[in-house]
């Protein structure tokens, strides 16, 4: 890998890691100046830290690049969003399990995440959290990943811009629950932005966070627990089985190999350098405090 390659993908790291330490930062000074009255449930501080966020991905990308951000490369049909909706319920499902097995593994280490996993789960409680979570969340994150991230990866290879850029999407959760998941959940909306275009990950995004997320569970509380159980397995696991066949079908017909080598200096360039050993470091952290002493 060449010198200007290696130097060109450290910037855009550090772009990610400012726009990280911005969005955290942004946070705190929101809830010093409007000192909401309950912090975990007010949505308004997100704003502001979404805003800065944007605001350095704007500074960050050239004239060009802001005006093709939006490109609609291909028109997705019905049948192929109907097929993205079941390939999120099918990464519901990768949730519930990867969440229990997590569970699992650090009740051995009297810890536990219960408190991440809430965090990640459920309907939101403040009107201005819904619009964070169903809206701004997605659009913040998409401009970032698929947006800024994937686009400037691109140039070493679509598989590498799309796994890459997911791996990133998935630490920067800081949630040791949710980071496998978003992981998954970012080489869909990878592989949906490179081949149809940038809007459309926008809007499934939307769809897994309101619908799947925040509606879902909303409907399931007009039930028993025993009752919302079994339409949530019969919706959800519906959907994961449709998930799985299309999967199948599509690796079946050799269409997009996804899970073909990346050219090792690549990743090598991408891992072995200070902002991502900065980010990771962050991220890891904030994984790590989250957890709690097992009750």
């Amino acid at each position: 890998m060449e010198k200007t390659g290696c130097k060109d993908l450290k910037k855009t790291l550090w772009v990610g890691l400012a726009c990280l330490i911005t969005f955290n930062i942004a946070i705190l000074e929101a809830l010093i100046i409007l000192d909401p009255k309950d912090t975990d449930k007010s949505g308004i501080p997100y704003f502001f830290a979404v805003a800065a966020e944007l605001f350095i991905i704007f500074v960050a990308t050239n004239k060009k690049t802001q005006r093709h951000f939006f490109d609609v490369y291909r028109q997705p049909t019905a049948q192929e969003f109907f097929q993205w909706v079941c390939f999120l319920g099918l990464t519901q499902v990768i949730f519930s399990y990867n969440s229990a097995l997590i569970e699992m593994l650090l009740n051995l280490f009297h810890l536990s995440a219960q408190s991440q996993e809430e965090s990640a789960t459920g309907a939101t409680e403040t009107l201005s959290m819904f619009i964070y979570g169903s809206f701004l969340a997605p659009f913040g994150e998409e401009i970032l990943f698929r947006g800024f991230f994937l686009q400037n990866f691109k140039r070493y290879g679509t598989r590498f811009a799309i796994i890459f850029s997911a791996f990133l999407f998935g630490i920067y959760h800081g949630n040791i629950v949710q980071t496998p998941f978003a992981f998954i959940l970012g080489i869909l909306l990878g592989y949906i932005a490179v081949v149809y275009g940038l809007k459309y990950a926008i809007y499934v995004h939307i769809f897994n966070n309101m619908v799947l997320a925040d509606l879902m569970d909303r409907f399931l509380r007009l039930f028993p627990e025993n009752i919302a159980t079994s339409i949530n397995i019969v919706i959800i696991g519906g959907l994961a089985l449709l998930g799985l066949y299309y999967l199948w079908r599509k690796f079946r017909m050799r269409q997009y190999k996804l899970l073909a080598p990346v050219d090792r200096t690549v990743i090598k360039a991408a891992v072995c350098n200070l902002p991502f050993y900065i980010l990771l470091a962050i991220c890891l952290w904030e994984m790590i405090s989250g957890l709690t002493p097992l009750k």
